[in-house]
Order: C-alpha cells, then sequence, then structure tokens
C-alpha cells in the first residue's frame, strides 16, 4: 500500500479525459490503422480471427512479416525484369501481360506455401500453355479477393 501512495497519492481525483486521450491515441490510432491494413482474404472467418489475434498479439511479428512481404515483391520485381524480352511487339506485349500475371500472383500469394516446379518452356507452344495457367492462377486469385 505504501508504493501505491507514493506514486499515486493518497487523496482520490475524478477521471481526467484530458491528460489520458494524448497518450491513447497515440498507441491505439497507429494499431488500428496497422489492423486496418491486413490482409483479410481467406475464405473462412476462422483464419481472419487468427489473423487479427496474431496481430494484437504480436505486433513486431507483423511488422517483420510486412517488411519481408515488401522486400520479396520488390525482389520478385526485379527478377522478372531481368528476364529476355522478344523482339516481335506482339510476343512483347504477350509477355509483358505474362509477367504481368506472374508477379501479381507471387506478390498476392506471399502469406501462403506453395511451389512451382522448375520448368522450361521448350517451344511457343509449351510457353502458350505456362502463360494460360498463370493468368488463370492470377484471375482465380483476383475472383476470390474481397
Amino acid at each position: 500500500m505504501g508504493t501505491c501512495a507514493a506514486y499515486c497519492g493518497s487523496s482520490s481525483s475524478p477521471f481526467q479525459w484530458s491528460s489520458f486521450s494524448p497518450q491513447f491515441t497515440g498507441w491505439l490510432l497507429p494499431f488500428l490503422a496497422l489492423l486496418a491494413q491486413l490482409p483479410y482474404e481467406s475464405n473462412g472467418i476462422w483464419h481472419n480471427l487468427m489473423c487479427l489475434f496474431l496481430t494484437v498479439g504480436s505486433p513486431p511479428l507483423t511488422m517483420y512479416s510486412l517488411a519481408l512481404t515488401l522486400l520479396n515483391s520488390r525482389y520478385a520485381k526485379q527478377l522478372l525484369d531481368e528476364l529476355p524480352v522478344p523482339k516481335d511487339p506482339e510476343e512483347n506485349l504477350q509477355f509483358t501481360e505474362f509477367k504481368a500475371s506472374v508477379f501479381q500472383t507471387l506478390k498476392v500469394s506471399q502469406q501462403e506455401p506453395f511451389g512451382v516446379a522448375a520448368r522450361t518452356a521448350t517451344s511457343l507452344e509449351d510457353f502458350a500453355i505456362v502463360r494460360s495457367w498463370w493468368r488463370s492462377v492470377h484471375h482465380s486469385l483476383k475472383k476470390s479477393a474481397r
């Protein structure tokens, strides 16, 4: 009881909102902004709640995950930009659309584990199959987004 009286005083006083609100809003508003940016994209409410609880329970882990996501997006873009560009204007347009589909798919799906088998397109027909697969994955992800 002596420690409490030493820090808080021995008398009681009414709650002062004016002294409490600046400190509270300085903590609460950035935290709410962080929660609003979470990708609540799963099909189940349980996964969205788990994401929310993880963020509330460990903001540093959330910031670390966000930083990794941003760095991975940047790295994927750099790798895709290094690919050789076809000389034919029509093929170049198709290739640009293909790169955009691949990038968007990789960017959106960073939080989910998946693997893509390394396969090289040996002919234009193989490239068309691979391109259509990436495009279909990209469209499926766009349709499932909220």
